[in-house]
């Protein structure tokens, strides 16, 4: 203990602890005005660390040279020459008030720090890029440099970038045009209340490339900022790009820099090449040609096999044409490249691969609310957090946020069709038919719009407005026939016209068959296999359910109707098989939907108990329409026409469930007479 207590005594007569105590104070003043020094003049972020790290090795330097030596008035002397008593002791006296003035300095910058007003972050901004105008002669530049700038502007969490694509479709009912040169962009902006339009220019100069981009207001089209860039070659013309949109992000007032693993601020291509086949299979998608997408999608990836946009991009199209299977190892490549997306960019990958995909409902929706909350401004966002609540089965919240963005954005057909749906599937018919209406005057053409006005048409009884709507529908393009072929066959078989329902679906499938699309005939067989049950065509009906399993790619939509149908005619053990595939995976519409069916098998071979264990088991994963249904006849065969009364009550209070009863925007008019069949006898 006399040696430690000796050793203490040497740190204080040596002035160690006062020497440490001074040297911390003055380290965290210096912090504290480096700190708000930085902000001002915008230093780079590496400073900071830097500072730390030579304060932290310099704190025992200073601590060693208090052991060795002091600062007297006779100037620096070592340790061992100081007297225990004396002149020290007036110097010492002058430390102290050097730290009390330090701790005072930093307390003032603290409170400084602490109380100065943070300026207000940048108000939410609308932009719509036009067509830049290409002089080089690279074909290759036409459209990658506006998806290029697209991304480094939406970086900026205030930043809203309207659809290219959208905004070309109503340049065409203005202009009959596609083409968004800045005086068209400059209408559609005014139609949209958009806030700035994005123009620019790409030419060769002096052996190089001089890209320029302009802001410009969309009433007057005067300019607002400007900004040039070079590249020393076509190659370098995406980073060229890259850095006019962090001074175009500056000039629309950013004062944040990139967060997250994705701190890459551009397009993140290999080569040119790729980047236009992403580019063609983008506006592929977007026009539902989705056959035509993929192709182009697998392109991308050839010449790019790091492309994770491309590779999203591909598994979500694959997964809109039912191929999850073929989906998944490109979502695989998509995933482990997120780090070359941007922080939005990686949440909206996310967003969908949990919605599609893995239909993690409640994943999904914590995404879309982190991208949200991140990026306000961000419609496609807000849109996305719709439908991903809308798939969580929470109508009510997909209703409210759908409203908020059609809202916003009264002209953009697509979020005024999605509200539309929203309604529909929570029976609010009337108001359903009133927003598909609205969004017709806007695009005649919106296949979802109709779709809603025909499904509403039959819920009020006029079956035979809902047909029109259906022929109406069947003229928009390849998607909306494939919709309407199924809507007329659902209408005929809801009437009990069984052949004209197959001559409709036969011509259908023949139709998806040569187009190569195997999920959508899938649908229309298993509804043939409904028509098939109808007329006491036993065979038939197996046949055509078989068909629609084999080509399905374990589409939900498919693998039920066909179970069930196998479950009628006694063929459980095609049916078990199918129960096993929903089985699978992390779906909980999936595993509720494999309870259900097992509930059914039970009830159709005599076990009751079994059943509505079963259909309660299914309940509790998931509380779908159909599901409820099924509970609904276990109850009855079980003779408890209580539990099925109120099983029957919910389905309809949900009647918009069921007229859509996968939520795959696919009509199923005709379940309902599997809900009438059940009241029926009920009421017997």
């Amino acid at each position: 203990m006399n040696k430690i207590g000796d050793f203490l005594l040497q740190l204080w007569r040596r002035g160690v602890f006062r020497a440490a105590t001074a040297y911390v104070v003055g380290a965290w003043v210096l912090i504290e005005i480096v700190s708000v020094l930085a902000e001002v003049f915008e230093a780079p972020d590496v400073l900071m660390p830097v500072l730390f790290t030579l304060l932290a090795l310099g704190l025992p330097a200073a601590l060693a040279f208090s052991w060795y030596f002091d600062i007297t008035p006779d100037g620096i002397r070592r340790t061992e020459e100081i007297a225990v008593d004396a002149p020290q002791r007036l110097f010492d006296r002058r430390i102290d008030f050097v730290i009390i003035s330090l701790l005072t300095a930093a307390l003032i910058l603290s409170v400084y720090g602490n109380l100065r007003e943070e300026p207000e972050p940048p108000q939410s901004v609308s932009i719509l890029i036009a067509d830049f105008d290409n002089e080089t002669g690279n074909e290759l530049f036409t459209g990658i440099i506006e998806e290029s700038l697209r991304v480094g502007l939406e970086v900026a969490p205030f930043v809203e970038s309207y659809s290219r694509q959208s905004a070309a479709n109503i340049a065409a009912n203005i202009t009959d045009s596609e083409e968004l040169s800045v005086e068209t962009a400059g209408l559609v902006a005014l139609r949209e209340g958009i806030n700035i339009v994005i123009g620019g220019s790409v030419r060769r100069e002096g052996g190089g490339l001089v890209a320029t981009a302009s802001g410009f207001a969309p009433g007057d089209q005067s300019e607002l900022f400007s900004v040039t860039e070079r590249a020393e070659a076509d190659v370098d013309i995406l980073n060229a790009v890259s850095e006019i949109s962090r001074e175009l992000r500056l000039a629309l007032g950013d004062t944040e820099k990139p967060v997250g693993a994705g701190e890459s601020e551009s397009f993140v291509v290999a080569n040119l090449e790729a980047a236009a086949e992403y580019l063609k299979a983008q506006n592929l998608q977007f026009d539902r040609k989705l056959e035509e997408a993929v192709v182009q999608y697998e392109k991308a990836v050839q010449l790019d096999p790091e492309f994770a946009r491309a590779y999203a991009g591909l598994a979500l199209t694959l997964e809109y044409l039912g191929r999850s299977e073929a989906a998944s190892p490109h979502w695989e490549k998509a995933l482990s490249g997120l780090n070359t997306l941007t922080e939005r960019g990686q949440l909206r990958t996310l967003g969908n691969y949990y919605v599609v995909n893995q239909r993690d409902y409640d994943k999904a929706l914590d995404t879309y609310e982190r991208l949200v909350e991140r990026y306000p401004a961000d419609n496609v966002a807000h849109n996305n957090l719709a439908v991903a609540a809308f798939y969580a089965m929470d109508f009510d919240r997909a209703l409210e946020v759908g409203r908020e963005v059609a809202e916003r954005f009264p002209n953009h057909s697509a979020y005024g069709a999605n509200l539309a749906l929203y309604a529909m599937y929570a029976g609010r018919f009337d108001e359903a038919s009133d927003v598909a209406k609205q969004v017709i005057d806007i695009e005649s053409s919106s296949a979802y719009a109709h779709f809603v006005i025909a499904q509403t048409e039959a819920m009020a009884g006029n079956l035979d407005e809902a047909e029109r709507t259906y022929e109406t529908m069947s003229g928009l393009g390849r998607f909306a026939q494939s919709v309407a072929v199924e809507g007329i066959a659902d209408l005929a078989l809801y009437r009990g016209d069984v052949s004209n329902a197959l001559e409709i679906l036969d011509t259908g499938i023949a139709e998806e068959m040569s187009l190569g699309a195997l999920n959508t005939a899938a649908l229309k067989h298993v509804m043939r296999a409904d028509a098939y049950l109808l007329s006491g065509d036993n065979e038939q009906a197996i046949a055509a359910a078989q068909a629609g399993v084999d080509i399905g790619a374990g589409d939900p939509a498919v693998l039920v109707p066909a179970a069930m149908t196998f479950v009628q005619l006694g063929e459980y053990e095609r049916a078990q098989s199918l129960v096993d595939t929903l089985s699978e995976g992390f779906s909980k519409s999936r595993r509720a939907y494999a309870d259900a069916l097992r509930a059914y098998m039970a009830s159709s071979q005599g076990d009751s108990e079994a059943a509505i264990i079963a259909a309660n088991a299914a309940i509790e994963t998931e509380d779908l329409w159909l599901i409820r249904l099924i509970r609904a006849n276990a109850y009855l065969a079980a003779n408890q026409p209580d539990n099925a009364a109120a099983d029957l009550l919910v389905c309809d209070q949900r009647i918009g469930e069921g007229i859509a009863v996968f939520l795959n925007d696919r009509p199923s008019l005709r379940i309902l007479l599997k809900l009438e069949a059940a009241k029926e006898k009920l009421g017997s």
